[in-house]
């Protein structure tokens, strides 16, 4: 019960501290204001804060989701999530546009990434990443390493390569 009690007040602490460190005067540094938690609990629903990037935690009891500036630094949960994340997401689907940092889910597919991801289905265009995952897929914009049973990259040492493929 202490370990739990003392984990859950470091987290906590942490996710107020991140927060606290993007303040500039009381505002985020450059942008308007923010959220360290955010809640999505329904599809196409506003999200409660919906007008504010997240520093700290965004959690989506089916589906997670940004609009289309917002962004969150930091943890991402959901079973499905749409979003722009510098940090860490966490879900079974993760879909996005643009997203830095650890993607981890059963299947990640991103438009521009820079991190690693481990997933079952890895999916990735314009990025510099790792890949860990059965399935590995890369476009020819894209710069890095895949570890998996298939690997798939279009400008890699060859096109398709069980267990391993790079390109630098």
């Amino acid at each position: 019960m202490l370990k739990k009690t003392i984990l859950t007040i470091t987290v906590i602490s942490i996710i107020c501290n991140m927060s606290y460190a993007m303040l500039e005067n009381g505002r985020i540094r450059g942008k308007g204001g923010f959220t360290p938690v955010r809640l999505c609990i329904v599809p196409g629903a506003p999200a409660l804060p919906d007008a504010y990037d997240v520093y700290g935690l965004n959690l989506g009891c089916f589906y997670s989701f940004t609009y289309k500036k917002q962004i969150i630094y930091g943890l991402d949960l959901g079973f499905i999530t749409e979003s722009n994340v510098n940090g860490i997401q966490l879900s079974f689907i993760n879909v996005c546009k643009k997203s830095n940092g650890l993607q981890l889910a059963f299947a990640n597919a991103v438009e521009e990434f820079d991190g690693l991801q481990i997933g079952v289905f890895n999916d990735i265009k314009n990025s510099c990443f790792f890949q860990i995952g059965l399935v590995n897929k890369a476009d020819v914009n894209s710069e890095g390493f895949q570890l998996g049973l298939v690997n798939l990259k279009d400008n890699g040492m060859f096109w398709i390569m069980p267990f391993i493929n790079w390109n630098f």
